[in-house]
């Protein structure tokens, strides 16, 4: 895993209950909020916010989101947000499948 999602964003990787899913790599940048892991191959972005609500950007929204990707990766759609990191790891799982 890259030392910038390590390094960088600590405070939102800490307390993970799982590694990131297979087939992700870190695609955190240092001008984001939150943490984040690309799937080239499904198309797939994922955001790791930090754990505490009150330390996100926006406390409304859940620590973990998925969002499709274009071509190039940019982000695209929501598709998909969680508290729950097994939750989205099912989700991500069910992509998988459908590719």
């Amino acid at each position: 895993m890259s030392s910038r999602y390590v390094t960088s964003f600590s405070h939102c990787v800490s307390g993970m209950e799982y590694p990131l899913p297979d087939g992700f790599k870190d695609d955190s940048y240092g001008n984001d909020t939150c943490a984040s892991a690309v799937n080239e191959l499904l198309k797939v972005k994922l955001f790791v916010d930090h754990k505490n609500p009150d330390d996100r950007e926006d406390p409304e929204k859940e620590r973990f989101s998925v969002f499709s990707t274009d071509e190039e990766g940019v982000t695209v759609h929501f598709l998909f947000e969680s508290e729950s990191y097994s939750e989205v790891c099912e989700f991500i799982g069910g992509l998988d499948h459908a590719v």
